[in-house]
């Protein structure tokens, strides 16, 4: 298990649990929906481990895959330290060799790491070994800010879902906010080539990932990242979405 501080937010790691961000607690409070420490089912998820946790699937017209068997994997991990477009970051890096169906030949590590002040990077770099392959990955995080995940709105760029019983899979650009009663929220915000998927669950909260589709040829890597940010009650998302034009993780593997 690792630690990361940031400002008053505490992240928990724990790299044998898919890999996952296991708890988000911001001055003492979790906000984060997680499994831990025994997947179980969540809406129609089965197995469901929750936090913020990296998913990789191959692209088969002939197999549903999402979301993918990256949580069998075994992961390691180690303390990071780095620079991402100027800024010092501190957090973990895990890394494994992937053996699984589908995704045998390839390498991953995962990037958690925060410059301070409530704000988290996921950063995920796969690289192909392999054959040629058609891929999709990126993270999911099953969100409670404030607490409260029943009741939480969806905002992305003009267009808000408040609670309702019933469920929706959207696409957006740029970056999406899932916001409490309170006025506090979690806001995701990601590069150009990667969407921010949104679920509304219905009676089970709203909900954000971060998406790329991309094709590797042997040889080849590709990273996908993006941010999240605790946003005080009140506090409007525009600032923070200026992390979207900030270079990505070229370090990762450094």
């Amino acid at each position: 298990m690792f630690s990361i501080t940031a400002g008053e937010s505490e992240f928990q790691v724990a790299p044998g649990f898919a890999a996952a961000v296991i708890s988000w607690k911001v001055a003492g409070k979790e906000w984060l929906l997680s499994a831990f420490p025994q997947p179980r089912a969540f809406s129609w998820l089965s197995p469901w481990f929750g936090g913020i946790h990296p998913i990789l699937y191959e692209l088969a017209l002939e197999e549903a895959n999402w979301p993918g068997r990256l949580y069998r994997e075994d992961f390691g991990g180690e303390p990071w330290t780095g620079k991402i477009g100027g800024m010092a970051l501190s957090g973990v890096r895990l890394t494994s060799r992937l053996k699984g169906k589908g995704l045998e030949g390839l390498s991953v590590e995962v990037l958690y790491a925060s410059p301070g002040e409530d704000v988290l990077l996921s950063a995920l770099k796969v690289v192909n070994h392999g054959r040629p392959r058609r891929l999709a990955g990126g993270f999911l995080g099953f969100l409670s800010p404030d607490g409260e995940h029943r009741e939480t709105a969806l905002k992305t760029p003009g267009r808000t879902r408040i609670p309702s019983p019933y469920h929706a899979w959207y696409e957006a650009r740029g970056w999406a906010l899932v916001q409490a009663p309170s006025g506090a929220g979690i806001l995701a915000v990601a590069p150009s080539r990667v969407e921010v998927g949104t679920w509304d669950a219905g009676e089970d909260g709203r909900h954000l990932g971060l998406n790329r589709s991309f094709s590797l040829a042997p040889g080849e890597g590709v990273s996908i990242w993006g941010w999240w940010v605790a946003l005080a009650p009140g506090e409007e998302p525009t600032p923070w979405v200026a992390l979207q034009r900030i270079p990505g993780p070229e370090g990762l593997d450094n």
